[in-house]
C-alpha cells in the first residue's frame, strides 16, 4: 500500500467511507508510529511516497581469534580464509547499504593483507578492492572502514568477508568484524 495525497474538503461536504479509509486510514496505516515493529528500528524511504523499517542492531558479526594457519591465506584473489570463513550477515536490505569492515592484519614484507567482503542472497556482488581494506606493512595492524554501497535489490542479503593478499606471500588476519546498516 502507499500513502495518496488527500483532496481538498470544501465546506458541507460529505466525507464518504471510501474517502475516509483511503485518505485517513490507508494514510496512517502508512506512517511510521502504525509500521514500527521493532525497538531500534528506523525508517527508510522505499520509493515515492512509500517508507520501510531497518534494523540495524542485528546486523553485526565478529570473529575473535589469535594468529593460527586456520586464520592466514596466500590466495592473490579475494577467498575464505583456512578453515575460518567469514564473518557473515544476513540482512534485510532496500537497494543499498553500509558496510563496515575491520579487522587486524599481518603480512610477510612487503605483502598487502587485504579485506573486502561479497553480496550474495537478492543481491550478486563480488569482493572487490574497490571495496577493501588495503594495509600494506609486515607489523600487525588494526584497520576499519566503512563503505556505502548502492545498486541491491530488495531483500536478504548476505554479506561475507573476503581476504587475499596484494603479491605472492602469506598474510594472517585476527579480530575480524562486519556491521551492515540497510537502508
Amino acid at each position: 500500500m502507499t500513502w495518496s495525497v488527500p483532496f481538498t474538503a470544501v465546506n458541507g461536504s460529505i466525507l464518504t467511507a471510501a474517502q475516509y479509509n483511503t485518505f485517513v486510514r490507508d494514510n496512517m496505516s502508512e506512517s511510521e508510529i502504525s509500521k514500527a515493529q521493532n525497538v531500534s528500528g528506523y525508517f527508510v524511504t522505499q520509493n515515492t511516497n512509500r517508507i520501510a523499517e531497518r534494523v540495524a542492531q542485528e546486523n553485526t558479526a565478529a570473529i575473535a581469534t589469535s594468529v593460527t594457519v586456520d586464520h592466514q591465506t596466500d590466495s592473490t584473489s579475494y577467498t575464505d580464509l583456512q578453515n575460518s570463513p567469514g564473518p557473515e550477515i544476513d540482512s534485510f536490505t532496500g537497494t543499498s547499504a553500509i558496510v563496515f569492515l575491520y579487522c587486524n592484519s599481518l603480512a610477510s614484507a612487503g605483502i598487502g593483507a587485504w579485506m573486502s567482503f561479497e553480496v550474495s542472497g537478492a543481491s550478486t556482488l563480488e569482493a572487490d578492492n574497490s571495496r577493501a581494506l588495503q594495509p600494506q606493512n609486515t607489523g600487525g595492524q588494526h584497520f576499519g572502514a566503512l563503505f556505502y554501497i548502492t545498486g541491491l535489490t530488495e531483500g536478504i542479503n548476505t554479506f561475507t568477508a573476503k581476504y587475499r593478499v596484494s603479491t605472492s606471500g602469506t598474510a594472517s588476519f585476527t579480530d575480524r568484524r562486519m556491521a551492515v546498516i540497510p537502508f
